[in-house]
């Protein structure tokens, strides 16, 4: 795996909100895979999924509000239906592909259920998988703490998600959205001090843009690999 060759792309609600949706994202990933690139694709969850699912938490809940550890149970199965319909799509189309929750993919958070921040990432499985010739297709938006619990990031989750795998697995990432791809090229000092905020222009096509504002996280181990 070579910095120049991988690419970390993430994936919002809206762009695998249905299985058209995700055929094209499935498709734009196998075309990077044909132009020789390693890609680790992180996703958010299917469309308006993450609310529906809090309707239904509240629901059943008669009216009190939700445990906070069965809430962050319930709302990570979105991303990761997202992850697996991805990669099923992938393998479907002869591409390798395998998803992986947070915690397979060596996230690990602090406890605080509901809005959990990334306290490290192990990216050993990531890496193994992406040597083995395979996209990795990592859910977004939550992590593992306490060696076993799900804990979820909060909202723009997936983005973090994103942007601390990285600064961890490699330096160049792409991010999508709804309305424009933007290829983001991460720039170090060759330290452990990543670029965490982007410029992330309006575009119609994809275009690319340096990282310029820095800003390092809290836990500057989070960036050691």
């Amino acid at each position: 795996m070579s910095a120049s060759r991988l690419l970390i792309q993430k994936y919002g609600g809206s762009s695998v909100k249905d299985p058209s949706r995700i055929a094209a994202v499935a498709a734009r990933i196998a075309r990077d895979r044909t132009a020789g690139r390693d890609v680790v694709a992180v996703v958010s969850a299917m469309g308006d999924t993450t609310d529906e699912l809090l309707a239904l938490a509240a629901t059943v809940s008669g009216g009190k509000l939700p445990d906070a550890r069965e809430l962050d149970a319930l709302l990570a199965t979105g991303e990761n239906q997202a992850a697996a319909l991805l990669a099923t799509a992938l393998i479907a189309n002869d591409v390798p592909a395998i998803s992986l929750s947070g915690a397979q993919a060596g996230i690990s958070a602090d406890g605080t259920f509901g809005k959990g921040r990334i306290a490290g990432i192990e990216p050993r499985r990531v890496r193994d998988e992406i040597a083995a010739g395979r996209v990795v297709i990592v859910a977004g938006f939550q992590g593992v703490s306490g060696g076993s619990e799900t804990t979820t990031l909060g909202r723009g989750g997936s983005d973090t998600t994103a942007v601390a795998l990285a600064a961890v697995v490699r330096r160049n990432f792409a991010l999508a959205t709804a309305y424009n791809l933007v290829a983001v090229s991460l720039v170090f000092a060759g330290v452990m001090s990543p670029v965490l905020a982007a410029i992330f222009m309006p575009v119609s096509s994809i275009s690319t843009v340096m990282l310029t504002a820095f800003s390092l996280s809290e836990r500057s181990s989070l960036w050691k690999s």
